[in-house]
């Protein structure tokens, strides 16, 4: 599929409800091709439920999401890889006791189509998935600076570089929409610019991006639409500039009794 042709990620009137907790309410958004969309909120939005609710790790009680016009089956984690759609998470996931080469390499095999009994006895198709896998993640290794580390476990690595080993790993899948959970937590401020180019850098490649994100530096350098979430409802949205400064939001951040030439700036 082209460039042009891409419409990203679209998520229309999702809504859930944990007991009598409504979690999400009638939630809408979009993260177009080729653009970072953000999603803000305090601590309780429900921003996180929303990501696995898209990546489908959790199934709504109304709406859709739709990926280039292809609508998700809701609640299949499973089925988001085939329709192009990469998920990083708030804690750090990848898989101890493997190389960062096959960390990444694994990105890479979930796109390639097998058979399962040609995984298990290891045919011809599966040794040459497992080449094309390597040496893609080789290149994908090499474009982000770490190459030299192809070989190293991955739990040895400094926190901020094992971060962007999960990011490389979610782009070897060769995504078309990418939700990103809070990938700046943990990471200390300086290693916040190279993450910002590294998302920056999906977006110029045609990746849709959902940037969900406590670090409003990181956001409102980045990011050219902003949603803003409050209680399970999208409380207001824009560009990153009109968000900052609308009092509905610092007041959902910082309580009543602000001024209202007050920004955002946490």
């Amino acid at each position: 599929m082209s460039t042009s042709e891409r419409q990203g990620l679209r998520v229309t009137g999702v809504s859930k409800a944990y007991g009598g907790l409504q979690v999400l309410k009638d939630v809408t958004l979009r993260a177009p091709a080729g653009s970072i969309t953000a999603v803000i909120g305090p601590n309780g939005a429900g921003k996180s439920t929303l990501a696995n609710v898209i990546s489908g790790f959790v199934t709504q009680d109304a709406g859709q999401v739709f990926v280039n016009g292809a609508e998700l089956p809701a609640g299949k984690a499973v089925a988001r890889a085939g329709h192009r759609l990469g998920r990083t998470f708030q804690n750090l996931e990848v898989f101890t006791g493997m190389t960062v080469l096959h960390n990444v390499a694994m990105g890479a095999y979930s796109r390639q189509k097998g058979s399962h009994l040609g995984d298990l006895i290891r045919g011809p198709r599966t040794r040459r998935n497992e080449r094309e896998a390597e040496e893609s993640a080789r290149a994908l290794l090499r474009k982000f600076g770490l190459e030299h580390r192809a070989d190293s476990l991955v739990e040895s690595l400094p926190f901020g570089e094992a971060k962007l080993v999960e990011m490389v790993r979610v782009l070897a899948m060769e995504p078309e929409v990418v939700v990103l959970d809070e990938p700046a937590a943990g990471l200390p401020p300086a290693s916040a610019m190279p993450l910002a180019e590294t998302i920056a850098g999906m977006a110029q490649e045609g990746i849709g991006v959902l940037l969900i994100e406590h670090n409003m530096k990181l956001v409102m350098s980045i990011s050219e639409h902003v949603v803003v979430l409050d209680q399970g409802r999208v409380l207001t949205e824009g560009s990153p500039a009109e968000v900052q400064k609308d009092p509905r939001v610092i007041e959902a951040y910082l309580g009543p009794g602000h001024a209202k030439s007050e920004e955002l700036t946490l």
